[in-house]
């Protein structure tokens, strides 16, 4: 189980990347400007930091998520007798030369990143503000 986690750990690198990006750009004067305002901390966090972040959050998520969802190394752990995972279904479909039911499994786990990040998609597209230049 410890290998597991540290391979999570791993893993994870490319989403603390995305959050941590999102978190640099928000500015100091919006804490100071809320402290000023006698706003609490948790105040703070909800109304300031967390519509600022929730982007970055949710791109990580979404890189951790196809990162993961695909690694066969952390599926390996997971398998069990009377458990089947995307992952080794592929591959040991593939392995013993049944092309057809590979490509099933494949198809299945391109459909289930895409069905994840569209609906990602639409959870962030309503918080996305273009400026257009006249």
């Amino acid at each position: 189980m410890g290998t597991v986690r540290a391979t999570g750990l791993v893993k994870t690198f490319g989403a603390v990347v995305a959050v941590n990006a999102s978190m640099i750009q928000i500015s100091r004067e919006l804490e100071e400007a809320a402290r000023i305002h006698k706003a609490s901390w948790t105040s703070t966090f909800r109304r300031i930091w967390l519509p600022l972040v929730k982007n970055g959050f949710l791109a990580g998520w979404v890189i951790q998520f196809t990162v993961s969802f695909s690694d066969l190394a952390t599926v390996a752990f997971l398998y069990g007798a009377k458990s089947t995972v995307l992952p080794t279904l592929f591959l040991s479909q593939w392995s013993n030369g049944r092309l057809e039911e590979a490509a099933v499994a494949a198809l299945m786990m391109t459909g289930v990143v895409l069905a994840v990040v569209v609906l990602v998609r639409r959870l962030v597209q309503g918080n996305v503000r273009t400026t257009t230049v006249a």
